[in-house]
């Protein structure tokens, strides 16, 4: 083997290596564990909603145009409508 400088992959040993894995896998699981324990979680909604009440709903593209349609017309006639 050469000096630490000149050390090459080759010449790291199966059980050296076996051993950095082993440390990598071993901090990593720890890591998240701590992680996990330390914060906290956060609902974004504590009470779950009883009824949604819209007129309409209208879908569209990425461009904003207008593609698609759920709602009732004048007539009180439910639809669902593909605008393309």
């Amino acid at each position: 083997m050469g000096t630490a400088s000149q050390m090459r992959a080759s010449d790291i040993s199966r059980k050296t290596l076996a051993t950095f894995m082993l440390l990598a896998v071993g901090g990593g699981a720890i890591g998240g564990f701590v992680h996990g324990e330390i914060t906290q979680t956060v609902s974004a909604q504590t009470d779950s909603a009883k009824v949604i009440r819209v007129a309409a709903v209208e879908l569209v593209d990425s461009a904003g145009n207008r593609v698609g349609f759920l709602g009732t017309d004048e007539k009180h006639n439910t639809s669902v409508v593909s605008l393309k």
